[in-house]
């Protein structure tokens, strides 16, 4: 055990590796550790030494399935005791109310987030945490139905002006985020392009003919394009290199998105393809909506000193605070940053409040 000959102890085993070291039991027999499958941790065991007549097992040994995350694992110096660092991750879908000042479960206070409603209210779509499937349902709750499975990840969905279709951004595992689109009636997700870039954050045009998404190659970086749903064809925005998370505005004539450091609200008039910075600047922008009426973008910033939920008015910048968010534990957004915030009708916000709790745990094992 000098250090030499280092190599990597289970090549092609997960992708992408996401093994997190543990330790030994004390006869040095089995390496104990944790690693992430389908957006899952769990607790895994790889045998080091056999018993006399026995072969040593080169693939390790799942000892736990969900849905606890396994954070650190520990050996008990006995050997027949694990003791485990876990967390249930869970959000509660909840609207703010003016009225009130209080936070109200939506859907039952699902955990779910990147809810969004269709155009007419009469449908939701959202993404549940923390196994982040896309899900439909009506307005009620009722009619649900799941859209996308395992080990496929959906994120930032949105109605098509018709209600008939949704965009999403989805990974599966060692691949980029694709931009794809599914019927309202389920089926197969199907990719906007055959390219392997990373593609994030569709948006539908007013008419429901086009698509506007962030786009990532390792040669140009990040821009936004449009797909022509009618012609299939991507396109490159003018005049949007460095800027990701668009989003149209309901009567079509704006689309805002954000600058590379996440400081600025860019706006981009579809009639004269010409953008402007949209003030004020802030230490971090958070996700973005529109209002109904297409007056007003809505934002959180809860990286911000001073957290919170704003709103600004398209024609003269005039901000808004609607909510003070210091006081609410939100759901961390699967990107990192900002939690996810968004629109009920009646320009509602919604939020995702962080019910997840963490435990220490002692597990009973038997090895061979």
């Amino acid at each position: 055990m000098d250090g030499t000959a280092l190599h990597e102890v289970l090549p092609g085993w997960n992708n992408p590796p996401s093994e997190l070291g543990g330790g030994w039991t004390p006869d040095g027999k089995y390496f104990l550790f944790t690693s992430v499958h389908k957006g899952v941790s769990d607790m895994w065991a790889l045998q080091e030494k056999a018993a006399f007549g026995h072969a040593v097992s080169r693939l390790p040994i799942q000892l736990t399935t969900g849905p606890l995350q396994i954070l650190e694992v520990l050996p008990s110096k006995r050997g027949n005791q694990l003791f485990a660092a876990a967390s249930q991750p869970r959000g509660e879908l909840v609207k703010f109310d003016g009225k009130s000042g209080q936070l109200i479960p939506v859907l039952g206070g699902i955990s779910a987030g990147e809810v969004e409603y269709s155009r007419d209210g009469a449908w939701v779509t959202y993404v549940m945490y923390p196994d982040y499937t896309l899900w439909r349902s009506r307005a009620d709750g009722t009619d649900r139905l799941q859209l996308t499975y395992a080990p496929m990840e959906a994120a930032l969905a949105h109605w098509s002006p018709d209600a008939k279709q949704i965009a999403f951004s989805g990974a599966v595992p060692g691949k980029p985020f694709r931009v794809f689109l599914i019927s309202v009636a389920g089926g197969s997700p199907q990719p906007i392009g055959p390219a392997d870039d990373a593609e994030t954050d569709p948006c539908w045009s007013a008419d429901g003919s086009m698509l506007a998404f962030g786009h990532n190659t390792m040669s140009m970086g990040n821009y936004l394009a449009f797909f022509n749903l009618r012609s299939r064809q991507i396109t490159h925005v003018p005049g949007s290199d460095g800027f990701f998370a668009p989003r149209w505005s309901p009567d079509g004539k704006f689309i805002v998105a954000l600058t590379r450091d996440e400081a600025n609200l860019m706006i981009f008039d579809t009639r004269t393809s010409v953008w402007k910075k949209l003030p004020p600047p802030m230490h971090s922008f958070g996700y973005l909506s529109w209002s109904r009426d297409s007056n007003y973008i809505y934002f959180g910033t809860h990286s911000n000193p001073e957290p919170a939920f704003y709103r600004v008015r398209v024609s003269d910048a005039k901000l808004e605070r609607i909510v003070d968010l210091k006081r609410y534990r939100l759901f961390p957004g699967q990107f990192g940053g900002n939690p996810w915030s968004g629109l009920a009708p009646g320009d509602a916000p919604l939020f995702v409040r962080d019910v997840s709790f963490n435990e220490i745990y002692a597990f009973d094992v038997d090895f061979p």
